[in-house]
């Protein structure tokens, strides 16, 4: 069952803001267009969205999985039409950021995170599983584990991408770019071309594969102590 309303925000000094319980397990997503997305740990099992000013309406779904905020923009290629979130995320509550124009950035998360963008940059922390996708920006991402049966993909066209591994993953790596290196602090075998470099290896026991591909940059894997 599905439950949706729309909230009107008010004038562009008006600040949007929204708070409720969540389970470990459910997701709050967050849908823009013109605008960043910033999500932090929440205090506790409440969850929030907050705008600090905004003249959009914003629409809010509900279902037994969680929550979604849609900014409901009357022309997303008009810059001036612009809403910033912040979203206080629970431990354990799954985090999915999408914009267009603007950055993706989650810090210090207790469950799976994800951003997406177009025109922006992609931030992820967190000891759950992450996933990052732009076209033009960088990806910036650091995961804790990643569940069998499920791939993970690290993409961009135009920037490089770095992520950071624990130890501890069992997991199948793969890189590739067009123009640009892989580098990273474990040994992967690399394969040079005129296509430019590819990159795989197994860590641990293997596992789930994750991706990374970018065309115009470089790549760095890290695995931290």
């Amino acid at each position: 069952m599905f439950l949706t309303f729309v909230v009107m925000t008010g004038m562009a000094t008006t600040p949007f803001h929204w708070g409720g319980h969540l389970s470990a397990g459910q997701s709050i997503e967050i849908q823009n267009s013109v605008g960043s997305i910033r999500a932090e740990p929440a205090l506790g099992d409440t969850a929030e969205v907050v705008t600090e000013q905004s003249d959009l309406q914003i629409a809010v779904t509900q279902d037994k999985h969680g929550l979604t905020f849609r900014a409901l923009h009357p022309n997303a290629a008009d810059p001036r039409v612009r809403v910033d979130f912040t979203v206080r995320v629970p431990k354990g509550v799954r985090f999915i950021g999408r914009t267009v124009n603007g950055s993706v950035e989650a810090n210090e998360l207790e469950g799976d995170a994800s951003g997406y963008t177009v025109n922006g940059n992609v931030r992820i922390r967190t000891s759950g599983e992450s996933e990052a996708q732009t076209v033009n920006g960088s990806i910036l991402a650091s995961m804790g584990r990643a569940r069998s049966g499920r791939s993970l993909k690290f993409s961009t066209v135009n920037g490089a991408i770095t992520l950071e591994l624990p130890k501890c993953l069992s997991a199948k790596l793969f890189g590739r770019t067009a123009h640009g290196t892989v580098v990273a602090n474990f040994p992967l075998a690399t394969r040079t071309q005129a296509a430019g470099q590819t990159a795989s290896g197994v860590l641990g026991k293997g596992g789930p594969e994750v991706q990374l591909i970018t065309v115009n940059g470089s790549i760095q894997l890290r695995r931290r102590a």
